[in-house]
């Protein structure tokens, strides 16, 4: 079987929430028989309607979602390295063929550190840039408590997630730049 792992930018349900439901968005030309996600643990009991909604997202593979616990689109530090250990026992036990994360941040690192630590490509998908979605992200006038958590994102997850990946997929030319500026080997763009 041909497995992806996948680690989405937000928690399954809010896509659902939101709408933002693609056909095969999680699996393109149905290549991936199985198709896993690491995910939040709001998402650990999806209703059967949120499933099936999702299911569309993968076209015909099997769904399985990994609710590994509570982290945010910009978690905080301590978050994430507790979290690495479990992530990568599931991981490994999925065995996948790549491993792909959905933004720059907490995701993209994780899923980035995991591939290196199993030996295994990894993809990035970027779809914003992050410096110029910050006032998005936390308003025009953001605390300090926004401010060190951008910074800590800013500074260690998003140059280790674009540098090391393996291929970083860039939706529009701007997150392009981004991921160059961030230390991005041009061919892997």
């Amino acid at each position: 079987h041909r497995r992806l792992c996948g680690f989405p930018a937000d928690p399954l349900l809010s896509y659902v929430r939101k709408g933002e439901i693609k056909a095969r968005y999680f699996n393109p030309c149905e290549y991936f028989d199985e198709v896993h996600f690491i995910t939040q643990a709001m998402d650990g009991n999806l209703p059967a309607e949120a499933r099936g909604i999702l299911q569309g997202t993968v076209g015909r593979a099997r769904m399985v979602l990994h609710a590994i616990g509570d982290y945010n689109y910009f978690p905080k530090p301590h978050q994430c390295f507790g979290l690495r250990r479990r992530i990568l026992e599931a991981v490994r036990a999925i065995d996948p063929a790549i491993i792909r994360g959905h933004g720059s941040h907490a995701k993209g690192y994780l899923a980035v550190w995991t591939a290196q630590r199993l030996h295994l490509p990894s993809v990035v998908s970027l779809h914003i840039n992050p410096t110029l979605d910050a006032e998005f992200l936390h308003g025009s006038n953001p605390g300090l408590r926004q401010r060190l958590i951008a910074l800590t994102s800013r500074t260690f997850f998003e140059p280790y997630a674009v540098r090391r990946a393996t291929r970083v997929l860039c939706r529009y030319q701007f997150p392009a730049r981004y991921a160059l500026e961030m230390g991005a080997r041009p061919e892997d763009v």
